[in-house]
């Protein structure tokens, strides 16, 4: 169970950091 509540918590860190990369990116490309 720990190591599926670490694995769940990367793949939501790296959502939220692609998240904010493409609205950054999103932003300057208007």
């Amino acid at each position: 169970i720990f190591l599926k509540n670490e694995f769940y918590f990367q793949v939501i860190q790296s959502w939220y950091v692609m998240g904010r990369l493409g609205a950054f990116n999103s932003s300057n490309l208007q």
